[in-house]
């Protein structure tokens, strides 16, 4: 190792360790508390939609936010007179085009039969269509990758669309009882959970389709569980699935499936899953949430809520991260805040910042000097690595190129005289 690198791996070092420790607290937000906050869907760190439950004789209210869950107004939706509702699932793809899975009762009716329901909006919430499937959905699953390709799953059968639910064709999956549906692109999709062998004998199973959800085939995995709880896939081939039998075990592939690795989860069941990255993830148990930046080898409690709330539901979209649950529980964890960085010096600038995710991020330096320059996310993933020589005045990255995602995002810079430096970098829609 050079002399002139020492200080670049030292910097690079503290700086992951600084992201991966900082604890970017789980701050309550305050929304007048219903039964059961379920699901929540942000298509982008501002907007966002929360599906919730509420008691047997009224309607379950619709939220949405457009700064980030500091305030909540209530979206209708189409209900029958005299019926209640309680809404199960909701998938927003941004902040017009978003589906809504929940179910009705007559509350007429001694013993009420539920019916479930689909509903489509293009419009943020101010319009809504039926696009129920045909037989009715229960237990249901979502996943949509767009516009037009999406499917759901009761505990029956999987239903398929290619025109935004106007029409579905019913999908045969072998095994069956699913507890986890995931659309990763247009092509490739996980599913998984268990059946009951005989009436009684219960197993796990995950499958894997490679045609857009129209077949399925059957992934092989180590071990023997019951139950496939949840899972989750940064891409197409890195994925995490929580496996019980009747311990818990976390199971990670990084090749689509193919093969498995273990490890024992002994601190938790671990109920949902959710990854920033192929390292760093979160896992809720009850009222509790865990956090991993070493591929799950090892856990550190990350929130415990104080009125012993189950928590339902956890996602992130960019550095905003969300959860909901029993009892009006609702929090909020932005990853951008708590991080100290080094500060820029000895003519070192990065501009604009803020930048367009469209536009161009220049870096100025000083003349005659080399050294390294890296751009990392929140949780230290490298995204980004370029070389200084030593006749550049500045590096220009295009970042349309880059393919990043809007957020906060860190700049580590080391020359070969010594200095170095890291900067937040904020990457605007």
């Amino acid at each position: 190792m050079s002399h002139s690198s020492k200080p670049f791996c030292l910097l690079l070092l503290l700086l992951c360790l600084s992201v991966g420790s900082t604890h970017a607290q789980w701050s309550p937000l305050n929304l007048t508390p219903t039964d059961r906050y379920q699901e929540i869907s942000f298509p982008s760190e501002l907007v966002g939609y929360m599906a919730t439950k509420n008691d047997l004789f009224d309607a379950a209210p619709l939220f949405k936010t457009t700064d980030g869950g500091a305030t909540w107004d209530t979206i209708p939706y189409p209900i029958p007179a005299g019926y209640t509702t309680e809404l199960e699932l909701v998938q927003f793809l941004d902040a017009q085009n978003g589906y809504l899975i929940g179910t009705t009762s007559d509350t007429s009716m001694v013993f009420p039969i539920s019916e479930s329901f689909m509903l489509k909006t293009t419009d943020g919430g101010s319009n809504w269509t039926d696009i129920s499937p045909n037989p009715a959905l229960s237990s249901p699953l979502i996943s949509f990758v767009d516009a037009n390709l999406g499917l759901v799953s009761g505990t029956e059968e999987v239903h398929r669309t290619t025109d935004g639910g106007m029409t579905w064709d019913s999908i045969n999956i072998p095994d069956f009882g699913p507890f986890f549906l995931q659309m990763v692109s247009p092509t490739i999709g996980y599913i998984g959970g268990f059946e009951l062998v005989g009436g009684t004998v219960q197993t796990g199973w995950m499958s894997k389709t490679t045609d857009g959800g129209i077949t399925w085939t059957p992934l092989s995995y180590p071990g023997n569980y019951t139950l496939f709880r949840s899972a989750y896939f940064v891409d197409e081939d890195n994925g995490y699935a929580v496996g019980e039998n009747p311990s818990t075990d976390l199971l990670r592939t990084t090749n689509g499936g193919q093969s498995w690795s273990i490890q024992p989860l002994t601190q938790m069941f671990g109920e949902e899953l959710w990854f920033l990255n192929d390292s760093t993830g979160y896992l809720t148990e009850g009222n509790e949430i865990w956090k991993t930046v070493d591929f799950g080898t090892s856990w550190a409690l990350d929130l415990s809520d104080p009125q012993n709330r189950n928590i339902s539901d956890i996602k992130f979209t960019g550095n905003i991260g969300i959860a909901c649950g029993a009892n009006g529980l609702l929090y909020k964890n932005d990853l951008a805040t708590g991080i100290d960085v080094a500060p820029m010096e000895h003519g070192l600038r990065i501009v604009p910042n803020p930048v367009s995710a469209r536009g161009s991020l220049i870096i100025e330096l000083p003349n005659g000097i080399s050294g390294t320059i890296q751009l990392m996310d929140l949780s230290g993933k490298v995204l980004l690595n370029r070389a200084i020589d030593s006749d550049d005045q500045e590096i220009t990255v295009e970042l349309n190129r880059q393919n990043l995602a809007p957020g906060t995002y860190l700049a580590a810079i080391s020359l070969s005289n010594g200095h170095f430096g890291t900067q937040k970098v904020v990457i605007a829609p």
